[in-house]
Formats: structure tokens, C-alpha cells, sequence
């Protein structure tokens, strides 16, 4: 009971937290690891749950919004974030193809198609660990740029899809584990919660509706005001591909 009980206390501040492996050390009985293990498990669960509460806020609030950039593919806005010393965006658009189409596109899962076309994302992501059927902890990574000037950034991301018959998120943020310590030579930026939102047109079963949400922190030397004036057309470029 006390090794439960400092282990849930531990839970609460996981940059803390040991690695597995510590308490494979320590305690080999097998009941205990697999306790432990659970608690991974949990603990990022729920981190995918607080990611996709939080990108329904942002998707679905109506306050604060200005228009950053419009045109007829569709429209960006940009208000103060509510999670970082900087802002968030979001875009929205309609597309004449059906919402389950659309959404393989846009889907953050790693093996998606929607590394097959957003060069911004870089490569797939690796599955560092499957937690439950439609959550998965990722490692994204990016090379340098600028002839070494940028350091390589890497994000540890929590990534949740939900699915109803007529709509589908995908949602994610990034996460602190000591059990994932960043990469040699690498930056461990911050992914705030982002994401996806396609629902199926109420008159039109071939049409959808598309909003996302993005708001990330690159840490480093990378001005915070550089990436608010990019993002626009960033997001501006997203919607242009996928119509």
C-alpha cells in the first residue's frame, strides 16, 4: 500500500517519475511491475483525453477569434493561447469528397496518409507506444535546417482519435516522461493541444467539413513572433492540398 501510494504521488509531477526499468531493480515481483505498468498506461490515457477535451474547447469556442487569412479554399484565424506565451490557430474549410475520405489525410496517427503530402510534418512518427485502440504515444522528429544553425526538434506526443457515424478528431499534445529522455543533439520542443475535426455535410453525404487547431512551441532560439506571422499561410498551404 505505501509503494502504491508513493507511486501515485509520483504520478502526479512525471518529470519525477523513474524509469520502469528503476523499479524493475528494485522490485522484481512480477505483480508490482505489472501495477506499474498500468499506471503508464492510465496516466497517458488520460493525457489523450485531456488533449481531445481541450481541442473541442478551441474547435468549437467562438470568442477571441480575428481573421488572419482568408481565401476561397478557406479561412484562418488567430486569438491569444490559452496554454502558452503565445497563440493558437485554427483553420477551417469545406471539401467535396466524404468526411472518412478526408479525415485519412489528416490523421496524426503514425502511418497515416497524411505524411504522404504535409512536408511540414517531416516523416512518420514512431510509435513509441500503442496505450489503448485509438491512443498512441509518438516520437516526432526534424532535422536541422539552416546549415545547422536550427537544431533538430523532437516532440513526444500523446495522439487520440474518436470516430462517430458522422464525424471524426484526431487530438494531440505533447507529454514529459523521464522514461523518454530527449535525443542527443535535439531540441525537445512543446506540441500544445492540437488537432483535427472533419464532419460529414448535414444535406450533402459527399461533402465534409474541416476544422484544425495548432499551437506548438519549438523552444530553442526559435522566435515565438516568427512562427505567429507564418502560420497563416502555413495552414493557408494545408487547406490549398487538401482541396
Amino acid at each position: 500500500v505505501v509503494l502504491q501510494t508513493q507511486g501515485a504521488r509520483r504520478l502526479q509531477n512525471r518529470s519525477r517519475f523513474p524509469p520502469l526499468s528503476e523499479f524493475l531493480l528494485r522490485f522484481p515481483d512480477q505483480a508490482l511491475l505489472g501495477y506499474l505498468t498500468s499506471l503508464f498506461a492510465m496516466d497517458f490515457g488520460k493525457s489523450g483525453l485531456d488533449a481531445e477535451y481541450e481541442l473541442d474547447a478551441i474547435l468549437d469556442s467562438e470568442e477571441g477569434w480575428k481573421v488572419a487569412k482568408t481565401s476561397d479554399q478557406g479561412t484562418v484565424e488567430v486569438r491569444t493561447s490559452g496554454h502558452y506565451e503565445g497563440n493558437v490557430h485554427r483553420c477551417f474549410a469545406t471539401l467535396n469528397v466524404p468526411f472518412g475520405e478526408a479525415f485519412k489525410y489528416l490523421d496524426m496517427s503514425a502511418g497515416s496518409a497524411r505524411y504522404e503530402w504535409d512536408t511540414e510534418c517531416g516523416s512518420s512518427p514512431k510509435v513509441i507506444e500503442n496505450i489503448n485502440q485509438d491512443t498512441e504515444l509518438q516520437l516526432n522528429s526534424t532535422s536541422s535546417a539552416a546549415l545547422g544553425l536550427v537544431s533538430a526538434r523532437e516532440f513526444l506526443d500523446i495522439v487520440k482519435v474518436k470516430k462517430t457515424d458522422t464525424m471524426m478528431q484526431v487530438s494531440s499534445k505533447s507529454v514529459v516522461s523521464d522514461a523518454h529522455p530527449t535525443s542527443d543533439n535535439a531540441i525537445r520542443g512543446c506540441l500544445y493541444p492540437s488537432g483535427w475535426r472533419v464532419e460529414q455535410d448535414s444535406s450533402d453525404p459527399k461533402k465534409c467539413h474541416v476544422k484544425g487547431a495548432y499551437q506548438i512551441d519549438f523552444k530553442g532560439n526559435i522566435p515565438k513572433v516568427l512562427f505567429d506571422k507564418t502560420m497563416p499561410s502555413i495552414q493557408m498551404g494545408w487547406l490549398q492540398k487538401l482541396q
